[in-house]
């Protein structure tokens, strides 16, 4: 699904660059055939760079709050685009590194604490990894905030690979005993149905 949201993304901008140069070429068909073989490469190459680079970024702070600012998440901090970068060339020590030295400071940072779990996680598949951090950071908070339930799904999806069902299982019941608000105590039944359900 990843690759065919920015497939789409990209097929996008290349219709929007084509648009942009459609009223310069008039009436002169020639120009138009031109233009759009200009546009197409163009358009696709805009969008891609978009798709792998910019929008990740956005997608991400959408998710976490930042378009719509919640008064439990601090700031990104400027540090974490040039992380990414480092996670796209394929440079996670050096990326975890980074990342632990942020934490070292502020250890309560949700974008970095998801960005760690993320790589990780999906990049590193370090599963054990993953509970051990992830585990450590439920464990030192009494209260919970609904930019967290992601990082409890990953949990989840890691005791999972590790082939520790019941360990998932017991997390969300505990997890449902703690105050989040009405639509994640939802999402979490439902994904602690899933799991009972087999």
């Amino acid at each position: 699904m990843e690759i065919v949201r920015k497939i789409i993304l990209a097929g996008a901008i290349a219709l929007l660059v084509y648009l942009a140069i459609l009223p310069f070429t008039g009436k002169n068909h020639f120009l138009a055939c031109f233009g759009v073989l200009q546009a197409v490469p163009i358009g696709i190459a805009l969008g891609l760079i978009i798709a792998y680079y910019i929008a990740p970024h956005f997608y991400e702070q959408m998710a976490m709050g930042i378009f719509f600012p919640s008064k439990n998440v601090r700031a990104a901090p400027p540090e974490l685009s040039h992380i990414r970068s480092k996670i796209v060339a394929g440079n996670y020590k050096e990326a975890l590194c980074d990342l632990e030295s942020i934490i070292m400071k502020d250890p309560r940072n949700i974008y970095v604490i998801t960005l760690y779990a993320d790589l990780l996680l999906d990049n590193m598949k370090d599963y054990k990894g993953t509970v051990d951090f992830l585990g450590a950071y439920f464990d030192s908070k009494e209260k919970r905030i609904s930019e967290e339930l992601p990082l409890l799904m990953k949990l989840v999806d890691a005791f999972c690979e590790l082939d520790k069902p019941a360990n998932a299982v017991e997390l969300l019941e505990q997890e449902l005993n703690m105050k989040y608000p009405k639509g994640d105590i939802e999402a979490i039944r439902r994904r602690l149905d899933s799991l009972k359900a087999g």
